[in-house]
């Protein structure tokens, strides 16, 4: 990483510090935010904090840890979640990554969330 630093710079070698509002504020209701996270890494609290101070909070923010088995569940969760105006978090997806083409459709099919 020094030999980086030194002919690319800080810029380069430092990751970039991204707020959950500002990542709030460059999505819309019809477009999932995808966090690709690495190893140890939680952004749950983070999410339940902003969804507390965005009226997204207590029964409005719903999660589901994937696994085997969890498809129909997932989405079923989807549907509640548009008509219903919740978010969703669905963590543990690279368990289902055969599963996620069947999200991809769902999530394209969505035309008017709540």
């Amino acid at each position: 990483i020094n030999a980086e630093y030194g002919q690319m710079g800080e810029k380069y070698v430092t990751p970039p510090v991204v707020t959950f509002e500002a990542i709030l504020e460059q999505s819309s209701p019809i477009s999932p935010v995808v966090f690709i996270l690495s190893p140890g890494s939680d952004p749950a609290s983070d999410l339940m904090k902003l969804a507390d101070r965005t009226g997204f909070g207590g029964n409005r923010l719903k999660f589901l840890a994937m696994g085997q088995g969890q498809e129909k569940a997932a989405l079923q969760l989807l549907d509640t979640a548009i008509t219903r105006g919740q978010w969703l978090m669905l963590q543990n997806c690279h368990l289902l990554v055969n599963w996620l083409i069947d999200l991809e459709k769902a999530l394209e099919k969505i035309q008017k969330p709540h």
